[in-house]
């Protein structure tokens, strides 16, 4: 057997120690069931010491005293901290003790793993340094260098001089520096400390003789003096092991914390024999009750606390080490750790707290470094323009309003839609920028705001005002500023003003204007607005607010994406950012409830589009319908407050529902309009007491079901639903890259459509931009990190929520089921397996009879399997599939149908026979069977097309195209690659072919083309499990002349054509409408005792 040791971890890296050549070739190091191939490091010991103290527990904070008495001397006694007046005031120091009859004491270095002897490494610079004082005896500390043999090669010796007495002061002891260079033949060291004379104090001629010490040290450093103490940390001790061992074979691994988080050891084993003995081990430590809490950056330093743990913590920021916090015993500690300058860039960077050994993650974060800490608001007041705009709250939203102002631009232009106007309106963005990033405080002159002229507004915009005019115009520069899609008028209800208001009609011709000559409030103020109003949708905005870019389109967005909706409100922030408001609630006693106030407004819980109790009237829309059948603001709550409440219970009072929707945002400059204190007896504020027991009279008939006051708000804010779901899958679904991301939006739309609300964690918890907010506008919950760093956290902290976890794919399901049945008990397990893997595995094997691919399916089959019989249903796309699994686990697999949901286009808006051209494909080409049937399309049936339909082209569409496809492009095979919307593909082509060779599961390329009405042309394989019907729906063909044959006869016959679109069409809505696909997934919560549904 081998000789090999693990010499332990230095910054999360495993270091092995061989003897024996090309030893990576045959042993490995293994963590659970997984081995990690051992890579020669390129880094030596003497590389890695550099500058690291050597000496264990030399500050004497540690309670194991390294230094020893010689051969036991009677009367000699070493400890620490003899008392009080003789011990360091924020730190503790060793002492010898000498009785006055000893005539000789010498204490040595004892290091608690290599004894009295140190390795050091020969020809390189060391020092030694020290803090000493002594009382009433003189001593010296000597440093002895020695060879392999144990010979003496050199000694240094520096006197204790008895002159400094120690104390509580750093300041009252001696400092001792010996700096050597070690001979080339050097391989260890001894540390000694000799008694050289007593001189007792004649007034106490029995008290014993007293040497102090402290901060000691022993580094490889070319200094001679003057060297900062640092305590020994856990990176010196496998390096001294390796240097003892005289080994120069050093080898490495690194481990994922994630990899080895549940782990209890790690050993080297033959990569031939897993299961034979370890060579060596390595204990690690248990760190599954831990608990870490990562301050945000206060100044330049953060605030760590970890409960549970005593050893050493690492602290890593985006993968490299940058401290070594030691381990003073206590179980909790709180230690404050100082960011590095280079890190303070404005970037986004990742905080772990790690064990000792940096293997194991015991805390994380993910912040931004800011470059500088002045506030933004400071800088607004203090310096002048230019102002750096990056550094503004709100900058990320102008950035992305002057995108889309220049893409529009950009686009009227290609059109030929710009005039003189257009021209104009971009022109003005440089100034409208300068407003918005100066504040309205700095508005000294109003320039004239040119709103374009609107004949038939979809929105109104009512801005009820008083006074304040700087206020109201940076509201309207930051209306012009903020693109959206949508046209609107600004209508602005000037509410008794008698300043620069008077002049907006002037100022900004083609906004709307109406005044109360006397001031009547913000209730009155909005209906007159609403008289005035020529939108079919109504919006109240506050005039201290400044809207961002798309929030007019993403309010009108929720009317289209929800059933019933009446109102919908913004998510408000303040201008430095942090959350004002994200949907109320209003607790059974009538009290509302600011959710989410001064909290991270981008934390997943603010950011998706829900039901809410109040929306408040900063930023709220309707439709003119609505308001007039509501009546409007209330009358009985003006002049302010608690009017916008009331708006929502009265829409929800006609049957309607209230939303907020978190894509829609708004800076609110709160209190600027009406002040911020309630209980003054003047301003409008103090109607907020005023007006709330006439709410809470009013309804409260309203209000026994809504909880009481401020018990569980994460949970009481989501109204409206039944129960709470969690779908899990690997990655965020991406609907326009594959058929499965499609299906798990529709199958979460689904389980929503039966009252629940769905959260969606993926397994990399990587937020996906457009991705994440796609989901988020369909009310559903995405959870990324940082707010949350493992599915561990998330089941930690909320599995107890959830009444179902559904989870996609067994490669996910295998590691968590477990985790799920500790976590949440409470709920139901459904497993979306999307096809059989194995299935797919093994149509490979067979055709390319290779023994490794065989043992590959049938490993993938043991798995896919056992995760079966671990849930509480599985949910199957197709009856095959169905059998296949019961064959297997026979009863011991809860088996329901999977909905797949297409929706087919209304037959008006299906392009004629004669306005397409081509034949398409569509498949991911990430997935094998896809770039397997385009090849086999090109080289099998192309050939013979070409003599049945000359010139006509075969479009080959999808993403993540590889070389080898787009290299088979020839005059009639166009490799298209990704589009933005599979409508080019169903809608310009006249044929869909699916030439599927192998694979599994349900075809969503095949039912997307029938729901668009293109006659489709299918394998075998790509029709299994649909339910298609040959020659009716679809055409289903064996070989290539059979596949030639009729996409020849379907191209060329229009009314054959037309006749398999309408067929189509009717079956994708007889069998896979989302009606139809509600009742499958109704029966699939049954399946598992769940009947409280829609």
């Amino acid at each position: 057997m081998s000789t090999a040791a693990i010499l332990g971890t230095i910054e999360g890296e495993i270091l092995v120690s061989s003897e024996m050549p090309m030893f990576e070739q045959h042993y490995g190091l293994k963590c659970g069931d997984r081995f990690f191939k051992l890579q020669p490091s390129k880094t030596r010991p003497k590389t890695l010491l550099a500058q690291l103290n050597l000496l264990d527990n030399g500050d004497f904070s540690g309670n194991l005293n390294p230094w020893q008495v010689v051969d036991n001397t009677n009367g000699v006694g070493v400890g620490k901290d003899i008392n009080a007046d003789w011990t360091l005031a924020d730190g503790h120091t060793g002492f010898i003790e000498i009785g006055r009859s000893t005539q000789k004491a010498q204490v040595r270095y004892t290091d608690p793993i290599f004894g009295a002897s140190l390795p050091v490494i020969g020809g390189m610079d060391y020092l030694f340094s020290g803090k000493f004082a002594s009382h009433r005896c003189q001593a010296e500390v000597i440093v002895s260098i020695f060879d392999a043999s144990g010979k003496v090669l050199s000694k240094h010796a520096e006197p204790i001089t008895g002159k400094h007495v120690g104390g509580l002061q750093i300041s009252g002891y001696q400092a001792i520096d010996i700096a050597t260079k070690m001979p080339l033949n050097a391989s260890s060291a001894t540390f000694v400390i000799e008694l050289t004379s007593l001189n007792p104090d004649p007034k106490t001629p029995d008290a014993s003789a007293v040497i102090f010490f402290t901060h000691l040290l022993f580094a490889q450093t070319s200094k001679t003096r003057d060297v900062e103490w640092t305590p020994r940390t856990n990176k010196a001790s496998p390096l001294l092991k390796l240097l003892s061992q005289k080994s120069d074979i050093l080898y490495s691994v690194r481990i994922t914390p994630e990899l080895v988080a549940d782990a209890s050891h790690v050993e080297i084993k033959s990569l031939n024999d897993a299961n034979g003995p370890a060579i060596d081990r390595l204990d690690l430590d248990s760190c599954n009750d831990v608990k870490t809490i990562i301050s945000t950056l206060d100044g330049n330093a953060i605030n760590v606390q970890v409960f549970g743990y005593s050893d050493d913590l690492n602290v890593v920021i985006d993968g490299v080490f940058v401290e070594n916090i030691p381990g003073d015993g206590h179980i909790n500690k709180h230690c404050r750790v100082v960011i590095d300058k280079k890190y303070c860039d404005g970037q986004v960077h990742y905080i772990e707290i790690r064990d000792q050994s940096g293997l194991k993650t015991l805390g994380r974060d993910v912040q931004i470094f800011p470059m500088q800490l002045t506030p933004w608001s400071s800088l607004q007041e203090y310096s002048n323009p230019p102002f750096p705009s990056y550094f503004a709250p709100s900058a990320t939203f102008r950035y992305r309003a002057l995108q889309q102002q220049l893409t529009t631009f950009q686009q009227d232009l290609a059109k030929g839609q710009t005039d003189n106007a257009t021209v104009a309106r971009l022109a003005r963005l440089p100034y409208l920028h300068q407003v918005l990033e100066g504040g309205f405080g700095r508005i000294k002159k109003f320039q004239p705001l040119d709103f374009p002229k609107v004949e038939t507004p979809h929105v109104s915009v009512i801005v009820p005002v008083h006074n304040k005019f700087n206020v109201t115009y940076f509201c309207l520069c930051a209306l012009l500023f903020a693109a959206n899609k949508t046209n609107f008028e600004v209508v602005v209800v000037d509410d008794g003003s008698n300043d620069e208001t008077l002049d907006l009609p002037t100022l900004a011709p083609n906004v709307t204007y109406c005044r109360n000559e006397v001031a009547q409030g913000f209730v009155r103020a909005c209906n007159l607005g609403a008289s005035h109003a020529r939108g079919k949708y109504l919006v109240l905005l506050n005039n201290d607010t400044e809207p961002t870019v798309g929030w007019l389109d993403e309010l009108l967005l929720a009317f289209d994406n929800f059933e019933q909706v009446g109102m919908a409100g913004s998510k408000l922030l303040y201008p430095d950012g942090r959350l004002q408001e994200a949907g109320g609630i209003v607790w059974n006693n009538g009290n509302p409830w600011n959710y989410g106030r001064l909290a991270n407004p981008w934390d997943s819980r603010y950011c998706y589009t829900r039901q809410a109790d109040y929306l408040s009237g900063a930023a709220v829309m309707l439709p003119r319908t609505v308001w007039d059948q509501v009546g409007g603001l209330s009358d009985e709550f003006a002049p302010a407050y608690f009017e916008d409440t009331d708006l929502c219970f009265k829409v929800r009072d006609i049957g309607l529902k209230t939303y907020f929707v978190s894509t829609s945002i708004v800076y609110h400059f709160e209190g600027i309009s009406n002040g911020t204190d309630v209980k003054t007896t003047t301003g409008l504020k103090r109607y907020q007491e005023i007006n709330r027991p006439k709410f809470k009279r009013k309804w409260t008939n309203s209000l026994h079901a809504n909880g009481e006051e401020g018990k569980n708000p994460d949970l009481a804010k989501d109204r409206g639903i039944l129960g709470r779901a969690l779908f899990i899958d690997y990655q965020i679904p991406k609907p326009d890259i594959d058929a499965g991301s499609y299906a798990t939006v529709q199958e979460m739309r689904l389980v929503q459509s039966l009252g629940y609300k769905v959260s969606f964690a993926p397994l990399n918890l990587a937020y996906m931009g457009h991705y994440d907010e796609d989901l988020n506008r369909l009310g559903i919950e995405t959870i990324v990190a940082p707010f949350y760093l493992s599915i561990d956290e998330l089941l930690e902290k909320r599995g107890g929520e959830f009444d179902v976890v559904y989870i996609t794919r067994y490669s996910v399901a295998k590691d968590i089921i477990d985790k799920i049945r500790i976590h949440a008990p409470q709920a139901k397990i459904l497993f979306n397996n999307c096809d059989l893997h194995f299935l797919r595995e093994l149509r490979v094997a067979l055709s390319d009879k290779t023994q490794e691919s065989m043992q590959k399916a049938l490993q993938t089959r043991s798995d896919e399997l056992e995760v079966m019989r671990r849930v509480d249903a599985v949910l199957s796309y197709n009856e095959v599939e169905h059998a296949v699994i019961v064959s297997h686990n026979l009863g011991s697999s809860n088996i329901v149908k999977c909905p797949w949901v297409v929706e087919s286009r209304p037959a008006e808006q299906i392009p004629s026979f004669n306005e397409r051209n081509g034949i398409a494909f569509l498949g991911g080409y990430g997935h094998p069977p896809n770039a397997e049937a385009v090849e086999y399309f090109i080289r099998e049936v192309m050939p013979i097309l070409r003599k049945k339909l000359p010139n006509v082209v075969f479009n080959v569409y999808g993403s993540r195209v590889p070389k080898t496809i787009e290299q088979l492009a020839t005059d009639d095979i166009n490799i298209v690659g990704y589009v933005d919307t599979v409508d080019e593909v169903y809608d310009t082509n006249r044929i869909f072919v699916a030439p599927l060779l192998t694979g599994a599961g349900i075809k969503g390329k095949v039912l997307g083309a029938l729901a668009h009405g293109i006659p489709t042309v299918l394998s075998p394989v790509a029709a299994e499990s649909t339910g298609v019907r040959s020659g009716l729906d679809c055409v289903i063909a064996k070989n290539p002349n059979e596949w030639a044959d009729e996409i020849a006869r379907l191209y060329q016959n229009e009314s054959a054509w037309n006749e398999m679109s309408i067929n189509a069409q009717k079956f994708t809505n007889q069998y896979y409408s989302f009606k139809v696909g509600r009742e499958l997934m109704r029966a699939a919560f049954e399946a598992v005792d769940i009947y409280r549904t829609l």
